[in-house]
């Protein structure tokens, strides 16, 4: 084709065509399958072939609203991030977003599942679904959280192999406060209705949640200390990646942190 000068009445090329009627329920569902089973052949990241979904979409335009550039397929933030319209912008990866939402849908056993299913995640529809199946500003809530977790892992906790960690802190910071029905719906609408509070550099009042969450990390450690004699395979800490069970043992003997935790979110929403 590169040199070829004219065109010939010889040349084909082979469609494939659905027909579709407009009318059905799920019309929308019925053309993103179509769209996502089609492309498998082709050497692309399964969760590229989710982009252009209505759920991707619908995700996307949320984040935007809340100044997060929601990252569909790989380095499209650095494509569009100099555009006047995202300055200032931060960014989310379409897989760290399927890893907050299996982790807070499923507690202990979802920081294992993500690590194993990341790439079935997207191909499989039903994982799909329940994973990414949640109201926006319950998903933006789990969000700010992590970015705080996120945040004190980057400037405040100095070890090797600390990333191995910090999924199940997130986990167990998330359970204790989601644990808390009686503030839980105020704290999700004031997370979305003022984002900033969630944002160290721009809320002072979030320091003291931030030293629970390195105590909650602390105790991670020495548990882990303890499990390597208890649970077979588990030889150091960053087999919490791995180990279900380990996750579960630290999931509730953490359960005691509740009370402070929470209180110190509360102040800091305040």
């Amino acid at each position: 084709l590169r040199n070829a000068k004219t065109a010939s009445d010889d040349a084909s090329v082979l469609l494939k065509i659905f027909e579709i009627k407009s009318h059905e329920s799920q019309y929308k569902e019925i053309i993103n399958e179509i769209i996502f089973s089609t492309n498998q052949q082709n050497p692309m990241q399964s969760y590229m072939l989710r982009a252009n979904d209505s759920i991707q979409l619908d995700l996307a335009e949320f984040f935007e609203s809340k100044g997060v550039f929601y990252e569909r397929r790989k380095n499209e933030f650095h494509t569009f991030k100099r555009r006047p319209k995202y300055q200032g912008f931060s960014k989310l990866k379409i897989v760290d977003l399927a890893k907050i939402l299996m982790i807070s849908k499923n507690g202990a056993r979802g920081v294992v599942q993500f690590k194993q299913k990341k790439k079935e995640l997207f191909r499989d529809p039903s994982t799909y679904k329940s994973t990414f199946n949640g109201e926006n500003a319950e998903i933006f809530f789990q969000y700010c959280i992590y970015e705080i977790v996120s945040h004190v892992f980057k400037k405040d906790i100095k070890r090797n192999g600390k990333r191995f960690l910090e999924s199940t802190t997130f986990g167990i910071v998330w359970a204790l406060l989601k644990a808390e029905p009686a503030k839980y719906s105020t704290w999700k609408n004031e997370v979305n209705k003022n984002q900033y509070k969630t944002i160290p550099s721009k809320n002072a009042k979030l320091k003291a949640f931030c030293n629970d969450i390195k105590t909650i990390f602390g105790e991670i450690l020495n548990h882990g200390t303890k499990l390597e004699k208890t649970i077979p395979g588990f030889k150091s800490p960053q087999d919490f990646i791995k180990n279900e069970e380990a996750n579960i043992q630290v999931f509730n003997k953490l359960k005691s942190r509740e009370r402070m935790l929470r209180k110190h979110f509360d102040e800091a929403l305040r």
